[in-house]
């Protein structure tokens, strides 16, 4: 309902963009044992759900810490192409892990208060 519509501006305290990891460096990131990092695309979003598989990292660089979203942050693609599908989730970053959202994806977190 329009009237119940609030602008996503009254509501952020903080909008970044995800990380732009090259190829060659995130090829050597990616692994398939259980780490305390992980790794998000605009793929491991469904249905407004993100993936509950999502790609482990071996590390985290520092350089790449800041780039990560903290738990109830909402992340929307980029819409980059004509026809691309628009999506959006909101990150659940389990205890003890950090979640790093790459480039092709806007991090916004909710100021608890604005809301």
């Amino acid at each position: 309902v329009l009237g119940e519509s609030v602008r996503l501006g009254e509501l952020v305290e903080i909008s970044k963009r995800g990380a732009f990891v090259p190829s060659d460096e995130l090829n050597k990131l990616i692994c398939d044992e259980d780490t305390d990092y992980l790794y998000v695309a605009s793929g491991d979003i469904n249905d407004g759900i993100l993936s509950a598989k999502l790609q482990n990292l071996l590390e985290l660089p520092s350089k790449y810490r800041p780039y990560c979203a903290k738990n109830g942050d909402i992340v929307i693609t980029r819409v980059m192409a004509s026809g691309a599908e628009f999506k959006v989730a909101v990150i659940d970053v389990p205890e003890g892990k950090m979640v790093l959202p790459n480039g092709n994806l806007l991090v916004f977190t909710v100021d608890c208060e604005k809301s």
